[in-house]
């Protein structure tokens, strides 16, 4: 079962004297608490959009996924 909450946040600001309204809609899983779907608009216009199509939540990682190439010069200090 997929349950989705949608909350829309409105914001007024005022700079140089000039006001803005900006609102954020975010659509949220329930289950998971993950942020499905984002949308940002700016004076009644669409600024931004974040949506999320796929989701791993049992990735497989290999060692070799988490190495780092350090240059020869490159000092390592330890605590």
């Amino acid at each position: 079962t997929f349950f989705v909450t949608n909350i829309t946040k409105k914001q007024e600001t005022v700079r140089n004297n000039q006001s803005s309204i900006t609102t954020n809609e975010l659509w949220i899983d329930k289950e998971t608490g993950l942020k499905l779907k984002s949308i940002t608009n700016a004076n009644n216009k669409q600024i931004s959009e974040y949506i999320v199509t796929k989701v791993d939540f049992h990735p497989q990682f290999h060692e070799k996924d988490s190495t780092l190439d350090l240059p020869k010069d490159v000092k390592i200090i330890e605590n």
